[in-house]
């Protein structure tokens, strides 16, 4: 049988597809409806993100998914995963640190002993407030699998060649994103190839991560769509090819972020 996450990741070329018809009908009014054109233009600009946040949340139903039906019990969990199942556990509002720790070693040791069959949706993650999607927003989203920074994950990879906008080398990466998809056919999912070796972050307490292309990238989308939502400008912020060339960023994020994760949790599986 074949996991979720192979079934989300040849679900994600249609993902954009109303996107990519906004850019076409922009690109047609560019010359001739300057009015369609910005309506276009500003109707891209939101749904881009909005496509983001959606991917971000149909990725996490489909890890959690194939985990549910494939781990029956919380001692065959990674071990960054039991820690961050095990905080969940012991987490509620105004709780001091040293008491979650202490709380969270408590369960952790208890279940050592006592094995229980686990569900990922038992402890629901406030993921989403409803706030602009950001590279906290994406990171949170998956801190729960032990991964303490998806998006920094991807910096420095081959992925990264997208941002050269070159066409020639975007056909080899989409071809070689395709082939990668074998990787999430069966569960454990295997890891990427070496040329696509990933940073697992594991910051000190206090560090901050870094930014990368990445993080530039979505605060530009995010920004963009935040100046429009909350009538910052009245104007049309973009244009029909930056909006072409951030399309394809994002189909490539989609993949990245999907193979990176399930790469770094098969690792530990």
């Amino acid at each position: 049988m074949t996991t979720s996450a192979f079934a989300l990741a040849a679900d994600i070329d249609s993902r954009l597809n109303e996107m990519r018809n906004i850019v076409s009908r922009a690109e047609k009014a560019f010359d001739v409806d300057e009015e369609l054109y910005d309506i276009l233009c500003r109707a891209g600009s939101i749904l881009l993100v909005s496509a983001l946040e959606g991917f971000i949340k149909d990725l996490n139903v489909a890890l959690q998914t194939d985990l549910n039906l494939n781990i029956e019990n919380f001692s065959a969990m990674p071990k960054k995963m039991q820690r961050e199942f095990a905080n969940k556990m012991a987490y509620y509002d105004n709780v001091p640190d040293a008491e979650r720790h202490r709380r969270s070693s408590q369960i952790l040791k208890f279940f050592e002993i006592n094995s229980v069959n686990i569900d990922m949706n038992a402890f629901p993650y406030k993921e989403n407030l409803n706030k602009n999607p950001s590279s906290n927003f994406i990171d949170s989203s998956f801190a729960k699998y032990g991964i303490q920074s998806a998006l920094h994950c991807l910096a420095g990879s081959r992925f990264e060649v997208v941002f050269d906008n070159d066409t020639a080398t975007d056909v080899v990466l989409r071809r070689e994103i395709r082939r990668m998809r074998a990787t999430l056919f069966h569960f454990p999912y295997r890891a990427l190839p070496e040329k696509f070796e990933l940073v697992d972050w594991a910051p000190d307490r206090g560090r901050v991560i870094p930014n990368s292309l990445w993080h530039t990238y979505l605060e530009n989308i995010s920004g963009r769509r935040h100046t429009i939502v909350h009538a910052d400008t009245q104007a049309n912020p973009t244009s029909w090819q930056i909006l072409k060339d951030d399309t394809n960023k994002m189909e490539v994020m989609f993949n990245a972020l999907l193979l990176a994760v399930a790469s770094l949790l098969g690792r530990d599986l």
